[in-house]
């Protein structure tokens, strides 16, 4: 079982993480591992940002770094839903198949549930021309 990176610090503090994390230090497969924390804990999201009030002279890269996560993973997401046919829902009526639109595979929503409420929760996030969209 995997501990959280920002929820659960291990060797040091969260800020301290913060710091190694807006600095770009972290080894390539330790910052895909705090952003895909950020993506799908809540828990790590709140730690997150109390850290980044704690860091504003790290508010302008950290702005470049959140928003990229969250653009790459909704873009990711999205392709994969797209690619995916499994995800699709038909209703059988009267021997005929009638594709219903507008619907999301369980996966989609649990993939893209912390994004969103990351960005409902700290609607600054919006300010950034992608997330918008």
């Amino acid at each position: 079982m995997s501990t959280c990176r920002w929820c659960t610090p291990q060797h040091q503090t969260t800020i301290e993480f913060l710091q190694s994390y807006s600095s770009e230090e972290l080894l390539s497969q330790e910052l895909k591992a705090a952003n895909e924390d950020l993506c799908y804990c809540l828990e790590c999201v709140v730690e997150y940002h109390r850290a980044r009030d704690e860091l504003p002279t790290a508010h302008k890269n950290l702005w470049k770094i959140e928003t990229k996560r969250l653009v790459q993973h909704f873009e990711k997401t999205l392709k994969e839903e797209e690619e995916e046919e499994e995800g699709e829902l038909f209703l059988i009526q009267d021997e005929q198949e009638i594709q219903l639109h507008g619907y999301m595979a369980a996966d989609i929503e649990n993939d893209l549930r912390v994004p969103i409420i990351e960005i409902l929760k700290y609607p600054y996030l919006l300010l950034h021309e992608h997330l918008s969209k």
